[in-house]
């Protein structure tokens, strides 16, 4: 995880290496496949999220 200079958090995803801001936490392409999905923040995100709604 990093912090962008204006304090947001951005996390890097693994695959890809593009850029995530935290605040909206999703999955760039959900259908490829990833072998770091098991053990990633964003997924992991996105399922509680899913869970609360």
């Amino acid at each position: 995880m990093e912090e962008k200079a204006n304090d947001e958090k951005v996390f890097t995803c693994q695959r890809t290496g593009k850029k995530i801001p935290l605040a909206d936490a999703h999955c760039i392409d959900p259908k490829a496949y990833c072998k770091f999905r098991t053990s990633c923040p964003i997924n992991m995100l996105e399922k509680k999220k899913a869970r609360e709604s």
